[in-house]
């Protein structure tokens, strides 16, 4: 099933994790944003692989088919590739359910609560940021980390795989140095979870 939201950015901070940093794409995001206010939307495609758990993810930053969910945007996006974990499906309200802390100084790999159950994002490898309007792909990612982490949780695959795509609405903050909206800025995002995929 796939989910769609348009909401205030602050109160998906913990899943965004998608900035409006610079990227590429078939429009830039500079000149995406020399025109604010265009009305787009995001769509999370299918979750490939070009290796054994080498993965991406498509996605695809457009204007609105009509009766499509959409944002007056100020032209900048991306998208992240989630994980299901725990495999056995685990029930949650707040992202921050969702985080798995290792400690000892490692970084932690950030929940998402997507329709009440627990995913989570790796690391930034799994990432495609600050792009503009057109069709994008997250950079092929190796994911046997994940894999490892559920093997020794005694969870055999396969683990299910998403596209999660975020589009930052105008941002609102005269502050030139405020977050973008998706990271948790001041002012709306919409995202899109796409179709998940079981990857052996």
């Amino acid at each position: 099933m796939k989910s769609r939201w348009i909401v205030p950015s602050a109160a998906l901070a913990a899943m965004a994790g998608i900035t409006a940093s610079a990227g590429k794409g078939p429009t830039s995001p500079k000149s995406a944003s020399n025109v604010p206010g265009v009305e787009l939307t995001v769509k999370a495609l299918q979750v490939t692989n070009s290796a054994p758990r080498v993965l991406s993810g498509a996605f695809e930053i457009r204007p609105p088919n009509p009766g499509e969910a959409s944002i007056s945007s100020n032209g900048v996006g991306g998208a992240c590739l989630v994980a299901q974990l725990p495999v056995q499906a685990k029930s949650c309200t707040t992202s921050h359910q969702c985080d798995i802390v290792f400690g000892h100084g490692k970084p932690k790999w950030g929940g998402y609560c997507l329709g009440g159950q627990c995913w989570i994002k790796a690391s930034e490898n799994y990432c495609l940021k600050g792009v503009g309007i057109g069709p994008h792909s997250t950079p092929p990612a190796e994911a046997s980390a994940v894999y490892d982490y559920a093997a020794k949780k005694g969870e055999s695959p396969p683990i299910k795989w998403r596209v999660l795509g975020c589009v930052n609405g105008v941002p609102v903050s005269k502050n030139a140095k405020a977050p973008a909206p998706c990271p948790g800025g001041p002012g709306q995002v919409i995202h899109d979870a796409g179709q998940p995929t079981a990857v052996p």
